[in-house]
């Protein structure tokens, strides 16, 4: 009959494993009955005493009696304890499905959670950045501040919030933190501050073999995007709890587009200067505002599909002060996951 104890502690305790890998301490009950036979029942919350009162535990040890006799004794198979219940209209948390629209949210899913309407998530913003001058890169004039493409990354973020407005308007806002990474396309300027502009001051050491010149700005910013969803109206997903990943959006649309604006403030900057002198590799650091504005606004456009979503900002104002440097308006594009 000891199959028969382990059959009733797997029923009550389906998720004892994952909380022993918690760590979480319980107390044992063991009833003896029969000549060799044990009933073992692990409690990890004194709550749990009264969800055991909703089952018919008569029923229970009638179903193990039948499978007993009826199986063989080491296939045994753990079914649902639904049936088990002494009111039907009880279910169990782990067991149910949740239907998704556009006016539900999947219960316990890690990453977003709803309130009045109202969903949260925490988005991250990954791709690249790069500045125009008067409408064209930098590069097309051969100046020395012109960016190269690959190493010049754009990092957020994001704490953002959805709110349905009406229709498939909804609007997205939030705030978080941003990083500009501007890596030289000749590593031969070094990025200093001058007494009243920035300077990119070419290298006349011999000795000296420049592999990477870069300056690094961080924002904390504040965002505002209206947000269009399009695609079958009312469409549905159903999927079970135990499928749901923390990465999951929950878009009931196949096609969302949304532009708004952001506004956010300078938290810090830096240059990296990496090179090599007589064969050892050097790096020289040096916090500075490099005349960097403090502030930055501007435009910034999502698109997505399903679970896809890509991104565009444009800084509407120079990315240094008025008069104390080149006049560069940054931009950002990736993905947003």
């Amino acid at each position: 009959m000891k199959i028969v104890s382990t059959f009733i502690l797997l029923f009550f305790f389906g998720n004892s494993l994952k909380v022993l890998a918690q760590n979480h301490p319980a107390d044992t009950v063991i009833i003896n009955f029969g000549l060799d036979s044990k009933m073992i029942f692990l409690i990890y919350k004194k709550a749990d005493l009264d969800a055991l009162k909703a089952y018919d535990l008569n029923a229970i040890a009638e179903d193990i009696y039948q499978k007993f006799h009826e199986t063989d004794s080491q296939n045994m198979q753990v079914e649902s304890g639904n049936k088990f219940l002494k009111d039907s209209s009880l279910l169990t948390v782990q067991e149910k499905s949740v239907d998704i629209t556009d006016s539900t949210l999947t219960e316990g899913s890690s990453k977003e959670g709803r309130s009045g309407g109202t969903r949260h998530s925490l988005n991250f913003d990954i791709g690249m950045n790069n500045y125009l001058q008067n409408g064209k890169f930098p590069d097309a004039d051969n100046q020395p501040y012109s960016v190269k493409p690959w190493g010049s990354w754009y990092v957020g973020i994001n704490s953002v919030n959805k709110t349905p407005l009406f229709g498939r308007l909804y609007l997205e806002w939030g705030g978080g933190v941003s990083w500009y990474n501007f890596k030289l396309e000749d590593a031969q300027f070094q990025i200093q501050k001058g007494a009243t502009e920035v300077e990119f001051v070419p290298v006349d050491n011999a000795d000296i073999d420049p592999i990477k010149s870069k300056l690094t700005a961080s924002y904390f910013n504040l965002s505002l995007v209206p947000l269009m969803e399009f695609g079958k109206k009312g469409a549905k997903r159903v999927c079970n709890k135990s499928e749901i990943s923390i990465f999951d959006k929950n878009h009931p649309y196949g096609f969302r587009i949304g532009v708004g604006g952001y506004a956010g403030y300078r938290l810090g900057s830096h240059n990296k200067f990496v090179y090599k002198e007589n064969g050892d590799k050097k790096k020289d650091r040096d916090k500075s505002n490099f005349h960097l504005n403090n502030w930055r606004y501007g435009v910034r456009v999502q698109l997505g599909y399903k679970d896809f979503d890509l991104f565009v900002n444009y800084d509407l104002n120079e990315l240094f002060n008025e008069s104390r440097g080149p006049e560069l308006n940054a931009f950002s594009f990736g993905i947003t996951l």
